[in-house]
């Protein structure tokens, strides 16, 4: 039952898809519809890059490039 619950005019749209559909419709509106269409862009690419790992590089003391005494 609850696949059914998205399908249709009730699926469910993310709040991301919202905003940016948002931001596309006024873009379009602008009569400077470049630069906004171009910054919708750039935040939409800056939102999925969000949640990016960090790795550390110095974590495996046998990979290590360093020559070292022992």
């Amino acid at each position: 039952m609850d696949g059914e619950e998205n399908v249709g005019p009730f699926r469910r749209t993310s709040a991301r898809t919202l905003r940016m559909a948002t931001r596309m419709a006024s873009a379009l509106a602008s009569s400077d519809n470049r630069a906004q269409a171009a910054l919708a862009r750039l935040e939409a690419l800056e939102s999925d890059n969000a949640g990016v790992e960090v790795v550390d590089l110095n974590d495996d003391e046998y990979g290590s490039t360093d020559e070292e005494d022992p």
